[in-house]
């Protein structure tokens, strides 16, 4: 799999629990470019979290 792909199938549980959040609680909806740079990080700094983890880290995220 080439790194571009790999990372975006990484980033991508980031954009569905921000977009599940979003619409359970639609207040937090301006805290996406947060949670964007955190997928970012996370994978640039080799920090591969778990889906449950990652819904974790967008719900802190966005408080």
């Amino acid at each position: 799999m080439s790194q571009v792909i790999a990372r975006a199938t990484y980033r991508n549980p980031w954009a569905d629990a921000y977009r599940s959040l979003v619409t359970e609680q639609p207040g937090r909806d301006h805290r996406f470019e947060l949670v964007r740079v955190a997928s970012a990080v996370s994978w640039d700094s080799g920090e591969r979290l778990t889906e449950d983890e990652i819904r974790e880290r967008v719900e802190v995220l966005t408080r």
